[in-house]
């Protein structure tokens, strides 16, 4: 048999054009018109959380929805839990996370509220560091109240706090925790993290850092 005749008997064995898979082009056509309609996509929301959600002042049209399991962290607090009246009128705070802590320090200086801020948001630690220096700690509010502009422009880059994609608290010793922005989100800010501590059952502020080089 020549090559010739080898080449037309394989071409003999192969399907018919327009045909294949045990059927022709229009009967699988048909078939696919009639699936169809039995295909239904059905769609959920199932997290939602816009930037800035849940900082002072933030604002969106739809709907904040907690991803399947958030409810039961006892982290997860509405904006209207974080602060607590006390009997005798003074407000305690309450800050579960870095990101609690960062709309506390928001709030305080905001609402231009120095005793709020030196009783409920700055840490002890912080408030000896500044009498071992000889200055009042009422000094740590004014030096923050005098760089609030930074201290925005460092939220604009965490707005969910620990939450917000990409960043992680960080232990830096002694028992504090830092959240830090790096990279190229980092350049132009004065301040590029926030270092917080536990004490007494809650996160409190020990000070913002400074980039890193």
């Amino acid at each position: 048999m020549s090559n010739t005749d080898s080449y037309r008997v394989k071409a003999s064995n192969a399907p018919p054009r327009g045909r294949g898979w045990g059927g022709s082009a229009p009967t699988l056509l048909f078939l696919l018109v009639l699936l169809l309609p039995a295909c239904e996509t059905e769609e959920r929301l199932i997290g939602y959380r816009p930037m800035l959600g849940g900082l002072p002042g933030a604002e969106s049209g739809t709907e904040v929805a907690p991803p399947p399991g958030a409810e039961a962290d006892p982290t997860k607090l509405a904006s209207g839990e974080l602060e607590q009246k006390n009997p005798d009128g003074t407000t305690h705070l309450i800050a579960r996370t870095a990101r609690h802590v960062m709309i506390h320090v928001s709030n305080t200086l905001t609402k231009d509220d120095p005793k709020l801020f030196l009783q409920e948001v700055l840490s002890e630690r912080t408030k000896d560091e500044y009498t071992r220096h000889g200055q009042s700690p009422a000094d740590a509010f004014a030096t923050l109240k005098a760089r609030q502009a930074d201290i925005a422009r460092l939220f604009d880059q965490m707005p969910m706090g620990e939450y917000t994609p990409g960043l992680f608290l960080e232990p830096v010793g002694g028992g504090v925790q830092r959240l830090q922005i790096t990279g190229k989100l980092a350049r132009g800010l004065s301040w590029t993290g926030i270092d917080i501590v536990m004490e007494h059952g809650n996160y409190r502020l020990v000070w913002f850092s400074t980039p890193e080089h």
